[in-house]
């Protein structure tokens, strides 16, 4: 949702309980404790983390005197029994860790190579310049 409303002199967006789904999820694996997760990745986020994201967006709830009522959404999703549970055997959270693994040194190598691109070019210039 794109709404924005201001609250207390602070902008903030409206957002859903199926949006915040959508976005992140509790994820429960075989012999862990449960923690939040971004999706569709699967990266772990710590709860401060998330508060944090979460900060300037509000979820509105049920109207009072006609009035909706908003609250901050990271309380209304963490405390929310709605909100997205996942479950994972540790094998399958296993095979998640080492697909981001893999994405990441993919990530790092193509970096690499587009600074090893910028060097050549910056140094073919200073060459160029030079003659």
């Amino acid at each position: 949702m794109n709404t924005q409303i201001e609250l207390g002199g602070i902008t903030k967006s409206v957002t859903t309980i199926e949006d915040l789904n959508h976005r992140f999820a509790l994820l429960m694996v075989d012999g862990f404790a449960s923690f939040y997760v971004t999706l569709p990745n699967f990266f772990p986020i710590k709860d401060s983390d998330l508060k944090r994201l979460l900060a300037p967006e509000v979820v509105a709830t049920c109207k009072k005197d006609f009035l909706p009522r908003y609250i901050p959404a990271f309380k209304a999703w963490t405390e929310n029994a709605g909100r997205l549970h996942i479950h994972k055997s540790k094998e399958e959270w296993d095979q998640i860790a080492l697909h981001r693994v893999k994405m990441a040194a993919l990530r790092a190598e193509s970096m690499r190579w587009v600074a090893v691109a910028k060097f050549d070019a910056d140094r073919a210039k200073a060459l160029e310049a030079a003659q």
